[in-house]
């Protein structure tokens, strides 16, 4: 009898936390993040570049010149970025290859200054809203 108690209080205990289980399944895989630490988060120089399900977070403004970025998946889905000139359509830098979920990146690149837009094409992400508008500001001459 003390036995069935028991296993009766541990399947009760197990159903009522499946939402603690959900949420211990999403804290490690964010987790996984932090293990693929690449070393370059506590630059100064480095620009934190976040992708999740339909948004970019991307400083708005940023100085022209060598910029060094760090692209974090942090959705489930896979995502690409690009970098495209407001002026022309024309696209300055794209990744090389969609990025799987949570993947971290780095890349460096020139950027000049001018009004750019930054957006996710890959499987209508950009109509679902993942983009945003980048101003790139040209170093002040003394």
């Amino acid at each position: 009898m003390p036995i069935c108690l028991i296993l009766l209080l541990f399947i009760s205990q197990s159903s009522c936390s499946s939402e603690n289980l959900d949420k211990g399944i999403v804290d490690s895989q964010k987790n996984k993040l932090s293990e693929f630490s690449d070393g370059f988060e506590n630059r100064i120089d480095t620009i934190q570049v976040m992708l999740d399900e339909y948004s970019i977070g991307l400083p708005g403004i940023l100085q022209e010149g060598k910029t060094v970025f760090r692209l974090e998946s942090r959705g489930f889905e896979e995502h690409n970025l690009r970098f495209v000139i407001n002026e022309s359509d024309s696209v300055i830098w794209e990744t090389d290859r969609r990025m799987s979920p949570y993947e971290i990146r780095t890349v460096t690149f020139d950027i000049i200054p001018g009004e750019y837009t930054v957006v996710c094409d890959f499987s209508g992400h950009e109509a679902r809203g993942m983009f945003t508008d980048l101003v790139v500001e040209g170093i002040p001459v003394s």
